[in-house]
């Protein structure tokens, strides 16, 4: 899925979904033991992420290129990587649901605090006072098998099985 995801996000030439799609496969790669391969996808997600200024998936690939490299025995590199990406974790909000059941999928968010304050100052603007915020992809249609794309404000949105990214 991870595959057809950054082939989508290629297409509409959408590069902060493409960096997320890599890291999504760097991650499975990571998982499988194949960690070379892994940290290649990782660096390209780094690459596009520093470009972009997309500090979620920027904190993320230093993370992960941290873990790949400790597994790849490069301590060094590791550390430099996971403490450059605990640095920037303070400048992200995360949300969860309260679901207690470990056997059963989370719903985890992921923003720039930058991001969140702009849209609760956007809706105090217009009057609103939210309860809550819902990521724009999770307003897609839910399919049990595939992928949903949708555009909104210009914006590449894709939905498949257990994830959905803007």
């Amino acid at each position: 899925h991870f595959v057809a995801a950054l082939t989508l996000f290629r297409e509409v030439g959408d590069q902060r979904g493409t960096s997320r799609a890599l890291r999504n496969l760097s991650v499975v790669l990571g998982e499988q033991g194949r960690f070379g391969q892994a940290r290649t996808y990782a660096e390209e997600s780094l690459a596009i992420a520093r470009s972009l200024g997309d500090v979620q998936n920027l904190a993320n690939a230093l993370s992960d290129l941290g873990v790949l490299d400790y597994y790849l025995r490069d301590y060094a590199r590791a550390l430099s990587y996971l403490e450059e990406s605990l640095a920037l974790s303070d400048s992200l909000f995360a949300a969860a649901d309260r679901n207690d059941d470990p056997a059963v999928p989370h719903i985890v968010a992921v923003a720039a605090r930058a991001d969140m304050a702009h849209w609760l100052l956007w809706a105090q603007h217009h009057g609103l006072n939210p309860d809550r915020i819902v990521p724009a992809a999770l307003l897609l249609p839910v399919q049990e098998d595939g992928w949903v794309r949708g555009a909104i404000g210009g914006q590449t949105l894709l939905q498949g099985p257990g994830q959905a990214m803007p």
